[in-house]
């Protein structure tokens, strides 16, 4: 029979019982060490290892009944991770938004189960939030742009201030005309280019009777709506006349004017020839005009050509012709 000498002569089996029994006393609580080790947070490895190993050297010198650390370890794995899964959902779950729970009380209804509704996201609202008394409204950094005040409409050149005289200014022709020029805006040149060609044959009569012909008798009897009759040193139809004579008045500063008057006819012949030759409409200078104005405000004088007509006649050279004579600028180009 197998004895021990540290504990006299007590039979060997009741000393198995005994040894079976601490032996369980041990395991157990070297599982509850072990769990309690292993238990979140988590020891380092190393001492892990070096744990196991004292376990193994106290079965050795003790000789525990056979006892599978293995399967104990696992299942001691299994719970702590079981645990430590556990801990990360609930840390994971306190991070997100808390489900909706539904406030009703439960068991009325014993066969009845009550569903919580899932989380509805929140729409934006339809309409833009209104601001309430001490909330302002955010304004624009950006200044609007000043409208531009219109310009103001340009004031025309006012006419030189002329004062009529009777008899009329001027000693002949040449300074009646350099008279007339800047007053109705056309060149002293085309006037006496177009005078000589409608009254060359009798200008030296009109020039010995200058002071009777250019003198106002208080009547007009060539200022006749309709009529196609002539009359004048510029040979100015009644009717044309009868059109034009309140605008040459507003050049010449009175309405009392007759085309028997040498300087008056040659005023409504200047403003004509300004009309026709559309020097008026185009703003052409008073002092020297292009060859074209000059042909054709010659052949619509005369008569011979329609509007936008760029065909002259005899007439018009040889209006153009005259107004090289006369003129104090540079020679035109007439044919």
């Amino acid at each position: 029979m197998l004895r021990f000498p540290f504990i006299g002569h007590i039979d060997f089996r009741v000393t198995k019982k005994i040894l079976i029994g601490i032996s369980l006393i041990l395991s157990f609580g070297m599982t509850m060490a072990l769990g309690t080790i292993l238990t979140p947070p988590f020891p380092k490895l190393k001492n892990i290892m070096a744990t196991l190993e004292k376990v193994k050297n106290y079965k050795a010198n003790f000789q525990l009944p056979k006892i599978s650390l293995p399967r104990i370890f696992t299942q001691i794995m299994i719970s702590s991770n079981h645990k430590k899964s556990t801990n990360n959902n609930q840390i994971a779950s306190s991070k997100t938004t808390p489900a909706f729970t539904n406030n009703q009380p439960t068991g009325i209804f014993p066969h009845t189960t009550i569903t919580n509704s899932p989380t509805k996201t929140p729409t934006a609202p339809s309409q833009a939030p209104t601001f309430g008394p001490t909330q302002t409204k955010p304004t624009s950094t950006i200044k609007p742009t000043k409208t531009p005040k219109p310009t103001k409409t340009p004031k025309p050149t006012p006419t030189p201030t002329f004062t009529l005289t009777n008899p009329r200014p001027g000693k002949n022709f040449q300074e009646a005309a350099d008279i007339i020029g800047p007053v109705i805006c056309i060149p002293p040149a085309m006037i006496m280019a177009v005078l000589e060609e409608e009254y060359g044959a009798w200008m030296s009569q009109v020039q010995n009777e200058w002071v009777e012909r250019n003198t106002y008798n208080g009547s007009d009897p060539y200022d006749r709506p309709g009529s196609t009759a002539v009359g004048g040193v510029m040979q100015i139809m009644g009717d044309t006349w009868h059109k034009i004579k309140p605008y040459v008045g507003q050049k010449l500063g009175t309405s009392e004017l007759s085309l028997g008057v040498t300087f008056d006819a040659m005023a409504a012949g200047g403003y004509h020839l300004r009309n026709v030759s559309l020097a008026m409409h185009d703003h052409v200078a008073c002092d020297d005009w292009p060859v074209k104005y000059i042909l054709y405000g010659a052949c619509r004088y005369n008569g011979a050509c329609v509007p936008g007509s760029t065909t002259y006649n005899q007439y018009s050279y040889d209006v153009c012709n005259n107004y090289n004579k006369y003129t104090k600028g540079p020679k035109k180009n007439c044919h």
